[in-house]
Formats: C-alpha cells, structure tokens, sequence
C-alpha cells in the first residue's frame, strides 16, 4: 500500500523522478524485503518544501538585522516573516529555559530549535489542502529520533568523558547487571519513538 496522493504528483517530471531514485534507494537487498513499503518521495518533497520556507524566513531576518542600527533592534510595526521567526524562537527558548535553565536553554537552542521549526513548520504544511507533512512518515521520524538519540549521548560523553556510563550501572554496585539492562532498554526505544 503507498503513501497518500499529493500536490506534489501533480508536478511536471516527479513520477519520472520517483522511478529515478527507485531504483537507486528501493529495498531490494536480502534482510529488509521482509518489510515492504511503498516507495515515494512525498515526504523528500515535502521536507525540500519546508525546508525552503525556513531558509526563505532566515534569509530575510538576517538581512533586516544586518543592516544594523534601529531596524536591528525594533521589529517593524506590520507583521512579517521575520516578526513570526522572532516570535517562535522566543517561545522556544523561554520553554526550554523553564525545562533547562538559563545555560543550557542557550546551549541546546540550535538542537531544540531546528526540530521545533522543522517540526511545526511541517505541521503547517497539512494544513493546506493536497499537501502531506513530511513527519506522516516513520522514515522521517526515526531519522529525527536517531539525531536526538545520538547527540544525546554525545553531549553526555563531552560533559562527563567516560563516566557518562557510570549512570548506566545504578546507584549500587550490586544491582549494576540488573540496572544495565534496564537502562539499556530504556533509552533505546524512549529515544527512537
């Protein structure tokens, strides 16, 4: 069963696209044909659409702050791009300096805000009609959870070295087998929903 017609199979030259990259990136190889699934590239096109909105949005906040002086301080009076963008990433930091702190809400800002822009932004897309966010797919979403999942514990490492794990063995040594486990488990699957 494939994914959900879109807007974006009404383009000139996808379906040509599409047959393209199938036979670049379909599962064919031994071991993963036992999970089939359609093969789209509804959900790249919908992340290329997002993505080009986001940088559309950074591009014209930079260059109203660039200039400097009073445009770079007081936002314009009308609503724009730029006023939507200062908006949000105000909202996401003052969440995470809630959850976080003050350090390490401006520490992690670039990590929380690109997944709370790409995220939102891609929600947004569903709303308009015929188009599919690109977060409908578990391609995408495992992707964005491996990211989190890895950078975890890379931050993790950085802070603490090798003693990072230590946290993985409990708070007794004797019930570090058991913790291990336990641990184990659940970061895998809380990390990669």
């Amino acid at each position: 069963m494939g994914e959900e017609t879109s807007s974006f199979d009404l383009l000139p030259g996808v379906h040509n696209l599409e047959l393209f990259a199938k036979h670049y990136l379909a599962r064919t190889e031994l071991g993963v044909q036992g999970f089939p699934s359609a093969f789209s590239l509804t959900h790249v096109l919908g992340t290329a659409m997002v993505l080009l909105f986001v940088a559309i949005g950074a591009f014209a906040f930079n260059r109203a702050v660039a200039g400097g002086g009073r445009d770079a301080i007081v936002p314009p009076a009308t609503f724009n791009l730029r006023n939507l963008f200062e908006m949000f990433t105000d909202a996401i930091v003052s969440v995470a300096t809630g959850v976080m702190g003050e350090k390490n809400a401006r520490r992690f800002l670039p990590l929380i805000g690109t997944f709370a822009v790409f995220i939102f932004f891609s929600n947004i897309l569903a709303l308009i009609p015929g188009f599919i966010p690109p977060t409908s797919t578990i391609k995408t979403n495992l992707a964005l959870a491996l990211v989190v999942f890895v950078m975890t514990h890379v931050y993790g490492i950085k802070d603490n070295g090798i003693a990072y794990f230590k946290h993985f063995l409990g708070p007794i040594i004797w019930l570090a087998p058991l913790m291990l486990i336990i641990e184990v488990i659940s970061h895998i699957p809380g990390r990669c929903r």
